[in-house]
């Protein structure tokens, strides 16, 4: 499966190298929302320097290379190399949906919230992930040309770094469970963050195809 492959053979092969890709600190940058944060690598790059943007993450110009290389290969008529490409910008563009992937915050330790990034990824999606994708069944929005996806990625940025918040106060409340991080946990959890979790993955998904969808009409050879 192509998708789960960042976090497995090329974390392995690549290691750190890898493991920036999939998450950007926007907030040791600046406060939300950002607005003053350049959006192309080579201007952040020039404002806060290379080292200190490839160790706060680089996932927004990972899914734009990544797009790039999956149109090339399209036009290219590589099918290999286009369910790899399509692949990987499967697993990217979720991290961009996940908000613990754009904060410094991102496992809850600086909140009294250590080990919310699994609680939620695992226990929380994952193990309901059936519930979520029938929900969302029938109302996806179809997928669409993208203008401009470098602006799409920030726009995104700024709608769902406000969950991070959201996430630590339902983690709060969940644990007042007697059981903490049990059965009663999850259903809490699952309570207070259902509908923005399916917004969430709809949203993904959507760009995700839209993104595919793109790269396949751009990638097509011109008429003669």
């Amino acid at each position: 499966n192509r998708s789960v492959e960042p976090d497995t053979i090329l974390r392995e092969r690549q290691g750190h190298r890898e493991a920036i890709r999939h998450y950007i600190d926007l907030d040791a940058y600046m406060p939300y929302p950002f607005t003053a944060f350049p959006h192309s690598y080579r201007k952040a790059a020039e404002r806060y320097g290379r080292h200190t943007v490839e160790q706060r993450g680089v996932l927004p110009w990972v899914i734009l290379r990544m797009e790039h290389e999956l149109e090339a290969a399209v036009r290219r008529g590589d099918t290999s190399v286009v369910i790899q490409k399509a692949g990987y910008l499967s697993h990217y563009v979720a991290d961009a949906h996940q908000p613990l992937h754009l904060t410094t915050n991102h496992d809850g330790q600086k909140t009294g919230n250590d080990g919310i990034h699994l609680r939620l990824e695992i226990g929380v999606v994952d193990d309901r992930i059936e519930q979520y994708g029938s929900a969302l069944r029938g109302h996806l929005l179809p997928a669409r040309r993208v203008a401009n996806l470098r602006r799409e990625l920030f726009d995104g940025f700024d709608r769902t770094y406000p969950l991070v918040a959201a996430i630590m106060h339902a983690d709060d409340d969940a644990k007042q469970a007697i059981w903490p991080h049990g059965p009663l946990y999850y259903r809490r959890m699952d309570a207070t963050l259902r509908s923005a979790v399916e917004r969430q993955l709809g949203t993904a998904a959507t760009l995700l195809a839209s993104i595919w969808y793109t790269a396949c009409e751009n990638g097509q050879p011109a008429p003669p």
